[in-house]
């Protein structure tokens, strides 16, 4: 669950989404609400009604992001990044290196990275989120050299 932000209304709303199914959680005021999905397959919008009675939408933004709209007025929901998070977030972006480049490599290590932006941006603070930081990208760069391993060890095989 992202740390709890305090919105205009006075609702303290925390949102979490589901990565693989983009499935949101909120839960404003220590009660989960209950929202309706709208809009089409590839950008959903969720409505939420707020203990306060505001309405709130929640839509996914750029790198995961969530962009969230109370009373029709854009809020600010999770803290901006600086370069150093970003830099953090970028290890899995390691792995084509380490492996000299693939698709595979590239696309896992891309997948790190979003995953990485969005444990980062939903956390309180750099500090907080270092550890599952550092977990993400170990499990996506030791899978990816594992894979480059697999991979080259059944080239090996077929050119025997």
């Amino acid at each position: 669950m992202n740390a709890p932000t305090q919105l205009p209304t006075g609702d303290t709303v925390s949102i979490d989404q589901n990565f693989w199914s983009g499935a949101l959680t909120v839960v404003a005021n220590g009660s989960k609400i209950p929202g309706t999905k709208g809009g089409g397959f590839f950008q959903p919008v969720y409505s939420f009604v707020l203990p306060s009675g505001a309405p709130m939408q929640v839509s996914a933004a750029s790198f995961g992001a969530l962009k969230v709209i109370v009373n029709g007025q854009p809020v600010q929901y999770g803290r901006k990044l600086a370069a150093a998070d970003y830099l953090l977030a970028a290890l899995p972006i390691l792995l084509p290196i380490l492996t000299l480049g693939g698709g595979f490599q590239i696309g896992l290590g891309a997948l790190g990275f979003l995953v990485n932006v969005r444990t980062l941006s939903g956390a309180e603070s750099t500090r907080a989120a270092l550890g599952r930081v550092l977990l993400n990208s170990a499990i996506i760069i030791v899978s990816g050299l594992a894979l480059a391993i697999v991979l080259g060890g059944l080239l090996l095989a077929t050119r025997r």
